[in-house]
């Protein structure tokens, strides 16, 4: 009887430690790809988003899936989601295609201020779903900018 309560108490204390070398993984890096337009109507365009995933860990990463927003020059432009399955190789990269709606409305405020010359500037924030970790999701954020008018700063 000592013996199987020494087991159990064993198993009881391994636990909680197995579970925290699960939680110590970094986050995936996710940065905006590519974007093309592929079906439009009047009210909603369809466009493809591309994700570009980079794991920093020493492990592969299993992405079953995510979820997403992409703001243009400070506006909201697309929402989309995707269950595409992609493992990230340990210290490695991975592309994911989703699929976004767009306002045409948006779509022609973002033709208007790039005929002003501004700066192209986008946001990308979202939900990577990790699977098999025991922290199942993992959010993301970035953002960057391009020079459009053609004039250095």
């Amino acid at each position: 009887m000592r013996r199987w309560m020494a087991l159990v108490l064993l198993a009881l204390g391994l636990g909680p430690a197995g579970c925290a070398y699960f939680e110590t993984y970094l986050p995936p890096e996710v940065y905006l790809n590519d974007l093309a337009f592929e079906q439009a109507g009047l009210f909603e365009q369809r466009v493809n988003v591309v994700l570009h995933f980079r794991n920093p860990n020493e492990f592969n990463l299993p992405v079953d899936g995510f979820r997403f927003e992409l703001g243009l020059n400070g506006q909201p432009f697309a929402r989309g989601f995707s269950n595409e399955s992609v493992t990230v190789p340990r210290l490695g990269e991975a592309y994911a295609t989703a699929k976004a709606s767009v306002s045409t409305l948006d779509v022609f405020r973002q033709i208007l201020s790039l005929s002003e010359g501004r700066d192209f500037s986008y946001d990308l924030k979202g939900t990577a779903f990790i699977q098999g970790m025991t922290r199942t999701s993992t959010p993301f954020a970035q953002s960057g900018s391009l020079n459009l008018g053609g004039k250095g700063r």
